[in-house]
């Protein structure tokens, strides 16, 4: 069951109101996890559950993690139809989330690395885990992304509002973050020559140059790793940006259960003690069991009513 409800993205129609929320639904509703079973949030792989009130609440083991502070829209991969319109609109789209991301997290460096692993949902990419490859990967395709709606709208002062709006003071911070996590990275002086080899980052040097095929390669390597055709990106309580399915909304609360190879988004029903399960969520600082680094599950673990 649990396996299940880790791949579906929760009760999307509105004509399957009266069953279970955490019930299958109609298939075609739903959206697929997609994502290998690489994670696992939860040290029990087995889950223990029963169920109460005619099979209608279904009664496991877990822990509440955090909460929902924001979320942004959900993502739709391009149709073949209208690649340059639906391309504009995913890419516009990136940039949008990446403002909304970085303007609820205090810790700025945190949050593009996070975005970044969020972003792939845990999917191997090739490239060693390190803060210098991280962000350096992600400026080329923070770049690529840019210069693609730049080139679609003739300009990127041009852009449809309210990307406009937001653009150049987003590529103003993006540029001091990653800027701040070489020098954090190199202390020792190397920093200028790294700024210097990744085009357009130093202060010295035009944001707008042509992307190069060495860039363009890093970026491509960064899209092709995506993970979030009908998903949205949230940003929890506790300042962990995290990859989401289903309707997410403010205050929704961020669970690991027994058994389950994600972590959930629930909705709490008021004053009843139940929840409605809502869909998953991949959430870095989670996916590996560090909720229990220093506790058991039975420990801090409690009955969770799905409804």
């Amino acid at each position: 069951m649990l396996e299940h409800m880790s791949e579906l993205a929760g009760q999307l129609d509105p004509n399957y109101h009266d069953l279970p929320s955490w019930s299958y639904g109609n298939f075609e509703s739903q959206v697929s996890e997609a994502v290998p079973r690489l994670s696992s949030p939860h040290p029990h792989k087995k889950a223990s559950i029963r169920f109460e009130q005619n099979n209608m609440i279904m009664v496991l083991r877990g822990h509440i993690l955090d909460s929902i502070l924001t979320t942004t829209d959900q993502f739709m991969e391009p149709s073949w139809m209208q690649q340059d319109a639906d391309m504009l609109r995913i890419h516009s789209q990136i940039l949008l989330t990446l403002n909304t991301l970085l303007q609820n997290v205090n810790d700025g460096i945190r949050g593009i690395e996070n975005f970044v692993n969020a972003w792939r949902a845990g999917v191997p990419w090739g490239v060693p885990d390190e803060q210098i490859n991280t962000v350096g990967f992600f400026w080329c395709f923070f770049r690529w992304v840019t210069g693609y709606v730049d080139y679609l709208t003739s300009g990127a002062s041009r852009a449809t509002e309210p990307l406009c709006a937001v653009l150049p003071p987003l590529i103003q911070r993006v540029r001091a973050l990653v800027g701040e996590s070489i020098h954090q990275r190199h202390p020792d002086g190397n920093s200028e020559q790294l700024l210097e080899a990744l085009p357009g980052l130093s202060e010295s040097s035009d944001f707008w140059c042509p992307v190069s095929r060495e860039e363009a390669a890093m970026a491509k390597k960064v899209w092709e790793c995506r993970i979030f055709h009908g998903r949205s990106f949230g940003i929890s309580r506790q300042q962990w940006i995290c990859n989401t399915t289903g309707q997410v909304k403010s205050g929704d609360a961020i669970a690991v259960l027994e058994g389950g190879y994600r972590a959930f988004v629930l909705q709490s029903m008021e004053n009843t003690g139940t929840y409605r399960y809502i869909g998953t969520a991949y959430v870095p600082r989670f996916m590996n069991g560090e909720a229990y680094k220093d506790k058991s599950p039975e420990e801090i673990d409690e009955e969770i009513r799905l409804v």
